[in-house]
């Protein structure tokens, strides 16, 4: 599926992206990491839900 569709390619990169996001801001000290992290884990949950129903396996 993800040689064969643009969009869900894209879906897939952005999850990537957004879960090395969610571990930088984890591991991070800065005063905003723990607003950031959940942000990212949110985000993060979101695109799992989709990339289910893309796949089918959505319960």
């Amino acid at each position: 599926m993800y040689t064969s569709s643009q969009s869900f390619q894209t879906l897939c990169d952005d999850y990537q992206k957004c879960t090395e996001a969610l571990t930088y801001w984890r591991q991070s000290g800065r005063d905003q990491a723990l607003e950031r992290s959940r942000e990212y884990e949110e985000l993060k949950q979101g695109l799992e839900e989709e990339i289910k129903e893309r796949i089918g396996i959505m319960q």
